[in-house]
């Protein structure tokens, strides 16, 4: 199984360190395995090179998942391949995935009912027969900040700069394909979703782009509920890398031009 290594801060230093590392180690380019390992190497560099600045800290998340620089030196070349196939072939689907869906997002966000039983349906079968996971009621709510940003999407007196930051998390929460993937692990997946949505609330007010009072009218739930998820969130931001990374890259996707 494939480990998270965390060796790599930023893709500069992947390049770095690892093309000296790769090249030695296709030196010769004479094997199948070796051809493959260059093909796969050179394709990973030249994403990293021609992606979209607020796409970068997804790449950076991804590439966690390349061995250190001195496993890189020993790993098996076919391994190796495999690794920046992956992780070039995931994103590539991501980005298609992302731009190919917008209409049936828009869709989703007209008619938001339907979502809305599927998404709380089964995550609530999901923990009624997994009732170990300790962060059910972390995940629980998410159907609930799902409606709300519903909600506060056709309140006019809710800024446009908020609005697209409810619209960049309802479209991360709506693709399968993300940093944790629901369409490969299930609904452990929706953990990023969930904190996405309350970074957007985070971001937001922040910003002064939405009104806290707004805020607490369209949620229904009660205001200190809303706080202490609140407050969740900006704890783990700070102390997990993972949610740092995604962080990054949430607050530069929110720039581009959404509507």
């Amino acid at each position: 199984m494939i480990q998270i290594n965390g060796s790599y801060r930023n893709i500069q230093d992947i390049e770095n360190e690892l093309t000296p590392i790769i090249n030695n180690r296709i030196a010769k380019n004479e094997t199948v395995a070796q051809k493959e390992l260059s093909k796969s190497y050179e394709e990973y560099i030249n994403l990293y090179k021609n992606i979209d600045e607020s796409d970068n800290a997804m790449m950076v998340y991804y590439s966690l998942f390349i061995p250190s620089p001195e496993e890189c030196k020993t790993k098996p070349i076919n391994i190796l391949s495999q690794i920046f196939r992956a992780i070039v072939d995931l994103i590539k689907k991501i980005l298609k995935y992302t731009k190919d869906s917008l209409y049936d997002i828009w869709q989703i966000i007209s008619n938001p009912d339907e979502y809305y039983v599927k998404l709380r349906g089964n995550l609530v079968n999901f923990f009624r027969v997994n009732p170990q996971y300790a962060w059910s009621r972390y995940l629980l709510i998410l159907p609930d900040l799902f409606r709300l940003f519903i909600r506060l999407m056709i309140d006019d007196r809710v800024s446009s700069g908020a609005k697209k930051n409810m619209f960049w998390a309802i479209v991360y929460l709506i693709i399968p394909l993300d940093f944790i993937p629901e369409s490969v692990v299930g609904i452990p997946g929706y953990i990023d979703d969930t904190y996405m949505m309350i970074l957007a609330i985070t971001n937001m007010l922040n910003t002064n782009y939405i009104n806290r009072e707004i805020l607490y009218e369209h949620w229904l739930g009660t205001k200190e509920e809303l706080n202490k998820i609140i407050n969740l969130s900006m704890k783990i931001q700070e102390n997990i890398d993972f949610f740092r990374f995604i962080g990054e890259w949430f607050k530069k996707r929110t720039k581009e031009k959404a509507f």
